[in-house]
């Protein structure tokens, strides 16, 4: 409760993130001392560990407003509008404990990467780029150079087919009872676009993960958990020795695949594309870019290619809110990365192990 943002917007539900919030009293302890609690606190973890137990969820926490925000150019284009998914605040308090708990099995039982640094404790956006840095350096030493390709897949959390994600966490012998309560979660769901004071019908999607749902992050890096089957790590970039070798780095649906010959990294996206087809996901070869650092001109590179789609190779690209450049200069990035030091290193070493 005291992590909900006051602020964020309502959605069907007939309760307020600030009603919930700040429903507290004042009493006086054992010691004598002023204390506040929240007075539905032990309602709320009552019904939650009912919902929990039995694997089921109200249908009314079922229904997502979605709400048209508008982004720029002409008004009357669907595309210039970015959708906004709006849970009811009872829902995203139970989505955030339910994200709690798998989170803590997940790292318990290894299930999350070491290679994935999105939505999870203890890792940030400066990690990755620690290792790409990392990376930099090593092929800088060696006279090297390191070849990148930035996946961008095509609405990554809309396509994830959930069957085969129920499958997916049945596999990794998910609790049971965290599996039926996220399942519950998904049953009947329903969106209603809201403009105004006009509503359109309910809308029963059948296949990609919840929109403006806590628990969506950690769903999609736990059904992309296995990469590394398909990615050769022998194949990767060298990094602090010569035997740590990263294939690729992943902050949620962006992944980031290092190698150091071009003959690696055509691999890479060759396995990477088996991976896609086994997952039933596409890539988006448009916004998809290689980039090779310390190369003196990209004309004399060869042509990368995916699903025999050729790729275009850049002289700049912004990762994960940086600017990276062909030379190997990572702007405003250095600061940052310093204080993030032993949390990337930890990554690197593990990660290529």
């Amino acid at each position: 409760i005291s992590r909900m943002n006051a602020d964020s917007s309502p959605g069907f539900d007939p309760f307020s993130t600030p009603f919930i919030k700040h429903a507290e009293r004042e009493y006086t302890n054992d010691r004598g001392k002023r204390q506040t609690e929240n007075v539905l606190l032990p309602f709320l973890t009552d019904l939650f560990r009912l919902l929990l137990s039995a694997g089921v969820l109200p249908q009314a926490w079922k229904k997502t407003k979605i709400t048209p925000l508008y982004k720029r150019d002409a008004l009357s284009d669907p595309k210039n509008y970015r959708m906004l998914a709006i849970n009811g605040c009872v829902y995203r308090l139970y989505a955030n404990v339910v994200r709690d708990l798998l989170t803590e099995w997940a790292l318990t039982e290894g299930q999350i990467p070491d290679t994935q640094f999105g939505f999870c404790p203890t890792r940030n956006t400066n990690q990755p780029l620690f290792v790409l840095r990392h990376a930099l350096s090593t092929a800088k030493l060696t006279k090297k150079k390191l070849f990148t390709v930035f996946l961008d897949l095509q609405a990554a959390y809309d396509n994830v087919q959930r069957k085969r994600m129920w499958e997916h966490l049945q596999r990794m012998n998910t609790p049971g009872y965290l599996l039926q309560a996220i399942m519950a979660m998904y049953q009947g769901g329903v969106y209603v676009l809201v403009d105004g004071d006009k509503k359109s019908g309910e809308v029963a999607p059948n296949k990609g993960l919840k929109q403006g749902c806590p628990l969506s992050p950690l769903l999609y890096t736990l059904y992309t958990n296995d990469m590394d089957r398909f990615l050769d790590s022998g194949r990767g970039a060298v990094t602090a020795t010569e035997t740590t070798k990263v294939p690729h780095c992943d902050y949620a649906d962006d992944t980031m695949v290092l190698a150091n010959s071009a003959e690696n990294l055509q691999f890479q996206l060759n396995r990477f594309h088996e991976y896609a087809r086994h997952k039933e996901l596409t890539l988006n070869t448009n916004k998809t870019k290689v980039m090779v650092f310390f190369s003196a001109d990209s004309t004399q590179l060869p042509t990368f290619e995916y699903n025999g789609t050729a790729l275009e190779v850049v002289t700049e690209f912004k990762y994960l809110g940086v600017l990276l450049r062909r030379d190997g200069k990572m702007n405003a990035a250095t600061s940052q990365m310093a204080r993030n030091f032993m949390g990337g290193i930890a990554r690197v070493q593990k990660a290529g192990a």
